[in-house]
């Protein structure tokens, strides 16, 4: 008897009551998610206003056929400029409002805004190292190798300087820091393979003759 009462008892906690639970907040869960599809329908709205506006400002001051005059069109990942910052404008809207809506649910907001911001620093970053990169390969097309070491040796010391007023005015500087280590360790590579393979090719006869024998 003590054998079927413990059987009663484990079933009822572990199946019977789960779903009578569930049933009985099922109608605030229907709440919740009837008002997470109604947040998430007014992100949607104001994400297409927003994206109709800036799509006027943008055409207005002709920021896709500047760069396409200069060469730069394809500077955002082969995405055109304006497109990549209605997208960036109309995504996070979106993103802001479903976010809003699934806070209802008991999960932090702000925990999950700080994801999305922290998604949309990386991406701004990668960004501007694109927007950077095509700028240095449109300068640097037809241009001698002794021009581009100039050039680079020019960027380098504006980069040093600028890493130094940053830590003058108290500023976080590791990143640019980390940086311009990286950037040095790829020079000084860069530079080593040049001066083996020149050493390769002045000696390449008695490297051969070595070969040989």
């Amino acid at each position: 008897m003590g054998f079927i009462q413990d059987l009663l008892k484990e079933i009822y906690n572990n199946v019977t009551f789960p779903i009578i639970k569930f049933i009985a907040e099922t109608p605030t869960y229907l709440s919740k998610f009837i008002l997470l599809l109604l947040i998430a329908t007014l992100g949607y709205i104001i994400g297409r206003v927003a994206d109709f506006f800036a799509r006027i400002v943008l055409s207005y001051i002709r920021l896709d056929e500047y760069l396409k005059e200069k060469r730069m069109e394809n500077i955002l990942f082969g995405i055109r400029p304006s497109e990549f910052i209605r997208k960036l404008l109309r995504y996070y809207i979106y993103l802001y409002f479903i976010f809003l809506g699934i806070a209802n649910f008991g999960i932090g907001f702000n925990l999950l805004l700080g994801y999305l911001n922290m998604l949309y620093t990386m991406v701004i970053i990668l960004s501007i190292g694109s927007i950077i990169a095509g700028i240095i390969e449109i300068l640097l097309r037809g241009i001698t190798s002794r021009e581009t070491v100039v050039l680079l040796s020019k960027g380098l010391i504006i980069y040093m300087f600028f890493v130094w007023g940053l830590e003058i005015l108290g500023l976080p500087t590791s990143i640019f820091q980390l940086v311009l280590n990286v950037f040095m360790i790829s020079i000084a590579i860069s530079l080593g393979v040049s001066i083996g393979i020149l050493i390769v090719l002045e000696n390449r006869e008695t490297i051969k003759k070595t070969l040989i024998k």
